[in-house]
């Protein structure tokens, strides 16, 4: 009996699991090719009846067919997160914070047919896959994972609870979860499952905007040959908001442009101040939220009360505004902004008063310095402002260098790349420009005489003075405003003002602006630094009449230190003339032996006394000269050798001189007659001195003739 020819499928043989993935230096996958394995021997048999024989018939054994399986053992790691090109092994340009951390995700699947177990690590380092250059490395972390398992049998679930021992490994909803780190580096996947990998990258809270970081992240097999190691790349870079602080100021009521010298003499003191802050738009920053401007003012500056405080985002009011705090003495502006998006500029502007004594003692540089800075939180928490003497916070942007508001700008603005948050301070020049003037005297001068005046003028201001730049001013005028005709004589060198420098530094005349006026200069060699003085010397002439004797005439002699903000100071000399008056007065006594009459006669310079009795023969008519010093004790000057004498010619023809008896001088100096029988015979006597205020008297008689 000719046997049945049978047909049978063959299995394909040679399985292999070939993937496609490309992935540049260092490939996101691995393949294997073909390794020994076993061998699957089949051979079929059957057995049958033939008719209503119930025997069966010897049993047939078909051919041996013989199928070898190999293992296919391959794998990839793949980053979820693909940069621009596409690139799955590398995570760029991923957002970063100061203090917080970045998400990475990656796929580890087991491409292969056979079962493998992987080590899977993070590293602080940095791969050979170009990418930038880091300026801080991740560190080692947890690393959590989960697997699809739905649809897998309950042994191949057993399998992989038993090859995951130590991962944390645990199956909810279909969904094994598990976690790898420094102890437990290995995760098992059976074929075709895929681990989800995540883990969250920490980034230094000193790190600034525009920093970048990189790790990487590795899965090795188990049981391929030569253990190849995949490798991804991970980058984050720094984004924070990038605050460019620009402070400016107007001051002593000018309007329109920026204040750098501040006039502490001036009648406005006041500064306007504006801070504005933009969040400037680049590639590493971000939006802002919750964030604190403060300013500390200058010792010697408060808030004006009078005048608002504003705060605005395109021309919107926002934030809250509290100036209630100190920081020692100082006061403290503190604003609180909700949010400014990338780009918006936010505006504040306030004015303050100036005490000059205050600011002064606390600016021995003569340059104030105010800062404003920003205090923003990692995140949406606002920095605390409940002590108002410090602000705890984790990024400030500023432009001072105190221990607690260090400048915090990208680190390519450190280098000098760019400039995009680099911020201006205000910078104000205390101007205090004060050039004083000893104060005037009071000096008394003879009827032909001169008479010096000197002052000291000293600079008390803040800046030298003087010089091409700042040229000292001196002006000598009489009450009119003019210099006074042959009282003041300046157009020659014999008069003209002069200046002497303290310690042997020099000496000479003014320079002559208009002598005619009274106008003068220090000339431009003498230049007077702070707290430096300079003697200023001037003459003053009596016009020689004695119709002017007891006039005074006052002097003011005033200083201008000329340019900006420029001061002036004066002082007043008052110049009387002194010299000697005489006054004659009359007596009467009848018959000679009668009793006295009061003296008559005025004071009056110049002026004629008539006597209101009448005298007759027998008469004596008693006559006294007075002689006076009208100098005082502001010159203390004596007059020395007084000759007083009357002329007998005068009255002889009407009366007879009674005898040198009668004549006397109240200093006790001999009186009498000169020069007898001559046309220049009178009564005389001589003073030696006469001390400041001092008077002598000359007495004589004479009688009336019959």
């Amino acid at each position: 009996m000719k046997s049945n020819t049978f047909n049978y499928s063959l299995l394909a043989v040679g399985v292999a699991a070939v993937m496609g993935i490309s992935s540049g230096a260092n490939a996101a996958e691995t393949k294997l090719g073909v390794q020994a394995g076993t061998a699957i021997r089949n051979v079929a048999t059957a057995q049958y009846k033939v008719g209503t024989d119930s025997n069966f018939q010897p049993i047939v054994t078909s051919n041996e067919v013989i199928v070898n399986v190999n293992e296919t053992p391959n794998f990839s790691l793949v980053s979820t997160i693909a940069d621009n090109d596409n690139n799955v092994d590398t995570a760029i340009n991923q957002e970063a914070i100061p203090g917080g951390t970045t998400l990475f995700t990656h796929n580890l699947k087991n491409e292969g047919n056979v079962k493998d177990t992987y080590t899977v690590v993070t590293a602080a380092s940095d791969s050979s896959i170009v990418t930038a250059s880091p300026n801080y490395l991740f560190n080692t972390t947890t690393i959590n994972y989960k697997i699809n398992v739905s649809g897998l049998t309950t042994a191949q679930l057993t399998e992989l609870q038993t090859s995951n021992p130590n991962t944390g490994y645990t199956v909810n909803n279909g969904v094994a979860t598990g976690t790898l780190n420094s102890t437990n580096k290995t995760i098992t996947l059976l074929p075709t499952l895929t681990a989800e990998l995540s883990y969250n990258a920490p980034t230094p809270v000193a790190q600034d905007g525009g920093d970048f970081g990189v790790g990487i992240i590795t899965a090795q097999s188990s049981i391929i040959t030569g253990k190849p190691t995949l490798t991804n790349e991970n980058q984050t870079i720094v984004k924070r908001p990038v605050f460019k602080i620009e402070k400016s100021a107007t001051c002593n009521g000018v309007t329109g442009s920026t204040c750098t010298n501040l006039n502490l003499n001036a009648t406005d003191k006041k500064v306007n101040y504006s801070i504005k802050v933009t969040n400037v738009s680049n590639s590493y920053s971000k939006d802002a939220d919750n964030f604190v401007i403060r300013d500390v003012l200058p010792t010697g500056m408060t808030i004006d009360p009078d005048t608002p405080i504003t705060v605005t985002i395109g021309g919107q009011k926002v934030g809250s505004v509290d100036s209630t705090g100190l920081s020692g003495t100082r006061q403290v502006l503190d604003i609180t902004v909700p949010s400014l998006v990338k780009g918006a500029v936010l505006t504040v502007n306030f004015t303050v008063l100036v005490n000059k004594p205050a600011i002064l003692a606390a600016n021995n540089s003569n340059t104030v310095i105010n800062n404003a800075t920003v205090y923003d939180n990692i995140g949406d928490i606002t920095p605390s402002i409940t002590d108002k003497n410090s602000i705890t916070s984790d990024t400030s942007d500023s432009t001072d260098d105190a221990t607690n508001n260090i400048t915090k700008v990208p680190r390519s603005e450190a280098n000098g790349a760019d400039k995009d948050g680099q911020d201006t301070k205000s910078t104000l020049t205390l101007t205090d420009r004060s050039v004083i003037i000893s104060p005037g005297t009071a000096k008394e001068v003879a009827v032909t005489g001169s008479v010096t005046y000197s002052h000291t003028i000293t600079n008390t201001g803040n800046a030298s003075e003087g010089g091409t730049n700042r040229p000292i001013n001196i002006t000598i005028t009489d009450p009119n405003g003019v210099n006074p005709l042959n009282v003041i004589n300046g157009s020659t060198d014999v008069n003209r003002p002069s200046y002497v420098l303290p310690n042997n530094g020099g000496t000479g005349f003014l320079e002559i602006v208009d002598a005619a006026t009274g106008q003068y200069k220090l000339p431009n060699t003498v230049i007077l630094p702070k707290d430096a003085t300079v003697n200023i010397t001037y003459t003053v002439n009596s016009v020689g009449n004695n119709t002017n004797l007891n006039n005074s005439d006052t002097n003011t002699l005033t200083v201008t230190s000329t340019g900006a903000d420029a001061s002036s100071n004066n002082a007043q000399n008052t110049t009387t003339i002194r010299g000697l008056t005489l006054l004659k007065q009359v007596a009467l006594q009848a018959k000679c032996t009668g009793t006295l009459t009061p003296y008559q006669g005025t004071a009056d310079t110049g002026k004629i006394t008539t006597a209101t009795f009448t005298s007759e023969p027998g008469d004596c008519i008693h006559y006294q000269i007075t002689a006076t010093n009208t100098f005082t004790t502001v010159s203390n000057l004596a007059i020395n050798n007084i000759e007083v004498s009357d002329k007998t010619s005068l009255w002889s023809a009407q009366a007879t001189y009674e005898g040198d008896t009668k004549a006397v001088s109240s200093t006790g100096s001999t009186a009498g007659l000169v020069n007898n029988n001559t046309a220049d015979e009178a009564v005389r006597t001589t003073f030696a001195t006469l001390a400041p205020s001092a008077s002598a008297n000359l007495k004589f008689v004479v009688k009336v003739k019959p």
